[in-house]
């Protein structure tokens, strides 16, 4: 059994793209875009890696483009108003 970390999302691209990520290690194959239930909360699998260090790298990535977007799209709405 082959042990993979993956990095969960959960999109809302209607508002802000990605409210929430988690990272967790699985036991399990999975495969991109698998739903997974955590808590009350519906995540999507994002990413799919051998190493933890690799999975926060991409998500520290996802969440400054993430944000980057966000603050185009505030600052865009300032312009326009």
């Amino acid at each position: 059994m082959k042990i993979t970390y993956c990095l969960l999302v959960n999109p809302d691209f209607e508002t802000k793209g990605i409210t929430r990520i988690e990272y967790i290690k699985s036991k399990f194959p999975r495969d991109l875009g698998d739903s997974m239930r955590v808590g009350d909360i519906t995540y999507r699998v994002g990413a799919i890696a051998d190493a933890r260090s690799e999975i926060v790298s991409f998500g520290n990535d996802l969440i400054k483009k993430t944000n980057k977007l966000n603050r185009e799209r505030e600052y865009s709405k300032i312009i326009i108003k």
